[in-house]
This record gives C-alpha cells, sequence and structure tokens, in this order.
C-alpha cells in the first residue's frame, strides 16, 4: 500500500513530489502509481499532506484559542468599563448582532488570509476547479441538499416547539445588526472559507488514510462546528442536520470538485438567505 503521507521521488528528474498528484510538478513525468490506485483524487484539490493537516485545525483549533482570547478580552473591558456583571449584561444584550458581526467576519477573513498564506503557491490549484463547467452542478445539489436539510429542521422544530440552536440565533443577531453583512457573510464568506478549511483541508488529509474516514469525520467534524453547547438537547436535535450537510458537500467535492461544493454550499446558503432576507422585511416592524 503506498503511503499517501511520504513525498514520492521523481524516476525522471529525481525531485520531490505529492504522491497524489497527477504528474510530477517539475518535469511533468506521469505519475503511474497514483492512476493505478483504487483512490482517486482526480477531482478534489490536494495541496500537501501538512498543508491540509494546518488547514483543518486553522479553525477547528487555532482561531477557537484566538476567539476565546478576544472574547475574554472585550469582557474584560467591558466590565472595567461598566463595572457590574447586569450592565456588562445589558450592553451585551443591545450591541450583541454587531458583536457577532464583527467576531464573526472579522475572524473568517482573518482565517481566510492565513489559509491562503499556507497554501501559498498552490492555491491557483483551487481557483482552477472553476473552470471546469461541472461547478455548476453545484447549484441543483444544494438546492436538493437544502431540501433534505429543511426538512428535518422542520421535523425537529415539531419535536421542540419554539426551540432553535445557538447558531441560527446568532444568524439572526448579525440580520437584526446588518441585513447586507448577514447576506455577505453567510452567502459568500462563510461557505468559502468552511470548503477550504473542511473540504480541501479535513477531507482531503483524511482521504489519504481512508475514503471512508474523510466522510464520517468531516460529516461529524461540520455538525459539531455548528454546536454552540455539547450539553444543550437543542443543539443536538440540529446536529443531524449539519452533519448531513458536511456529508454532503464531501461527497460534492469527492466526485465534482471544489468549485462544485463551494457552488453547492453558496447555493444553499443562499436560498435560505434569500427565504430569511424576505420574511424578516415582510414582517411587522417594531
Amino acid at each position: 500500500m503506498v503511503n499517501l503521507f511520504k513525498s514520492k521521488v521523481c524516476p525522471q528528474c529525481g525531485k520531490k513530489f505529492d504522491p497524489v498528484s497527477a504528474s510530477c510538478p517539475h518535469c511533468g513525468c506521469e505519475n503511474v502509481e497514483r492512476n493505478n490506485r483504487e483512490i482517486s483524487f482526480d477531482k478534489i484539490s490536494p495541496v500537501g499532506h501538512i498543508q491540509e493537516f494546518f488547514l483543518a485545525l486553522l479553525q477547528l483549533v487555532f482561531m477557537k484559542i484566538a476567539m476565546l482570547g478576544v472574547q475574554s478580552l472585550i469582557v474584560y473591558v467591558l466590565y472595567s468599563k461598566l463595572g457590574d456583571q447586569a450592565s456588562v449584561a445589558a450592553w451585551v444584550g443591545e450591541n450583541g448582532g454587531a458583536l457577532n458581526f464583527w467576531l464573526s467576519f472579522g475572524s473568517d477573513l482573518v482565517i481566510l488570509a492565513v489559509a491562503i498564506a499556507i497554501i501559498n503557491r498552490k492555491f491557483p490549484i483551487i481557483l482552477k476547479s472553476f473552470k471546469n463547467p461541472k461547478f455548476a452542478l453545484g447549484i441543483p445539489l444544494g438546492i436538493a441538499m437544502l431540501l433534505i436539510t429543511t426538512f428535518w429542521s422542520a421535523f425537529a422544530s415539531q419535536i421542540m416547539p419554539g426551540e432553535t440552536n445557538a447558531n441560527a440565533e446568532g444568524l439572526m443577531s448579525i440580520l437584526d445588526y446588518s441585513p447586507i453583512g448577514y447576506a455577505l457573510f453567510a452567502v459568500i464568506l462563510a461557505p468559502f472559507v468552511e470548503e477550504i478549511m473542511y473540504r480541501v483541508g479535513l477531507f482531503t488529509f483524511l482521504k489519504r488514510i481512508h475514503p471512508a474516514l474523510a466522510y464520517v469525520g468531516v460529516g461529524i467534524v461540520f455538525g459539531m462546528i455548528h454546536m454552540h453547547s455539547l450539553t444543550d438537547p437543542v443543539e443536538w436535535l440540529y446536529f443531524p442536520g449539519y452533519a448531513f450537510g458536511g456529508l454532503a458537500l464531501s461527497f460534492i467535492y469527492d466526485k465534482f470538485g471544489f468549485g462544485a461544493s463551494f457552488m453547492a454550499h453558496l447555493t444553499n446558503n443562499g436560498i435560505s438567505v434569500l427565504l430569511t432576507l424576505m420574511s424578516y422585511f415582510a414582517g411587522p416592524k417594531a
């Protein structure tokens, strides 16, 4: 069995390259072993196992720690200015939407910048997937994904009427603060960042071990990153919908490439955002 974490030495030029590459990037010599393997990386965007590993950790670990630090700093500043817990809670209640927006938007921009730095010269590999006309398949696949996840959300709302998960509540607070910012974040920035982190990073890295591990691992992780508490039953009730989304997007990425999975993610979120905005502006004004 070929070790997909160990660089291959090109028989023609003698230089090392990623064993999942179709050919040596230095001289163009065909990677015969890759073409004879059952596990295919033809449609996805491998950028190197070290880069994939750090992409996977970037949002899961590093940014979570950074966000905790920023949030702790904000709480410290608020306490020093306002003096007591009740005043801090009241300030957060009034400005929670703005806080959520700038923390979410800002952290994703930082993640994207660091991700591009990690991928470095291989970033065009990701963008190249948009040249494949099949990236447009992400649109109908995104619609199909949305129908299934919407069905699950409707089912969950019947089990616990009036309850919703914290991820949705956070997005609604951003909507109250800035509808345009809400749309840009939920439809474009977040899907692009998440596809790089969880498809190019985590999925591709785990697929080097085994495809089944990649699908199951990304499905579980994608579901859990949309949870804000592991002890709240409401969060677990909505977990299967997010986990299915992670599985579906991984399948689309695996079969049709990054461009298709991004378009599916964009379509799924875009339709949801459009319906939410229509309901928001059609509703009674305070």
